[in-house]
């Protein structure tokens, strides 16, 4: 299949913005669900082939393609730990992603690194984290630049795709300039213009409200863990939806 676009992310790149424009686009065809599969295994299989298109461009598009998220852990929370080999998970997905569909072409979004940090530790605190700004950008920023080696996964691609199909964008030209960056998008893939009127989806905490809601889980978080197991995660749930609706009140502007 020669109209298929593949984009796959990486988290925290503008991916809810850009899953908006292909779902509302009248030439693309997009289905979020396809990936329930990818997403709960980390195994990407022939449930990805559509089953009819009607002529439009068959997009795919799921952020974890790049970082698969993994399975919540049973003893705690909600905690994800990466305890797989990520260079290998992202050869493999992008061998297979390639075996499937030969002729596509790849969309990579990139973010600067210490805008990237703000951000993640902006979801952290709306999933009731409580470290500092400060000890979880010491205590993860090695990872994140292993999880988000934008040279390797590009190369990778370009390798199975070859150089001409794969386009990389950076996420902060979605941020100064959104026309330019579908343009960009548009051109590449053979999109017909489509006016979009979207904007930044998910933005992270503003930075004076981030240690206030750090404070809050202080608070919360342990309260939380006396509650029976019966009642913990149904709790913890309501108090993760309960910070998000705090970020969309006080929200002024995105990181």
């Amino acid at each position: 299949m020669s109209n298929v676009a593949i984009h796959i992310g990486f988290p925290k790149t503008g991916s809810t913005f850009l899953q908006a424009y292909f779902a509302e686009h009248p030439c693309i065809h997009y289905d979020r669900s396809v990936f329930r599969h990818y997403q709960e295994t980390g195994q990407v299989g022939d449930e990805l082939l559509p089953k009819e298109i009607s002529g439009k461009h068959y997009v795919l598009s799921e952020e974890h393609l790049s970082i698969w998220a993994g399975r919540p852990e049973k003893n705690e929370l909600k905690t994800y730990n990466i305890n797989y080999d990520i260079r290998q998970m992202q050869a493999t997905v992008a061998n297979r992603l390639a075996a499937i569909f030969p002729g596509a072409k790849v969309l990579i979004v990139t973010r600067e690194y210490d805008s990237l940090i703000s951000s993640l530790y902006s979801q952290y605190l709306l999933t009731g984290g409580t470290c500092s700004f400060s000890h979880f950008s010491t205590h993860h920023s090695a990872l994140v630049r292993q999880m988000y080696d934008y040279q390797y996964v590009s190369h990778t691609y370009q390798q199975q795709f070859g150089a001409a199909n794969v386009l990389q964008l950076p996420y902060e030209l979605l941020l100064q300039n959104p026309k330019d960056f579908l343009h960009e998008i548009e051109q590449f893939f053979g999109f017909p213009h489509f006016k979009f009127n979207g904007h930044v989806i998910n933005p992270s905490i503003h930075r004076k409200w981030m240690n206030a809601v750090r404070l809050i889980s202080m608070v919360a978080l342990p309260t939380l863990k006396l509650l029976p197991e019966s009642m913990r995660q149904k709790t913890y749930l309501r108090y993760c939806k309960f910070l998000y609706q705090l970020k969309e009140t006080r929200q002024h502007k995105p990181i």
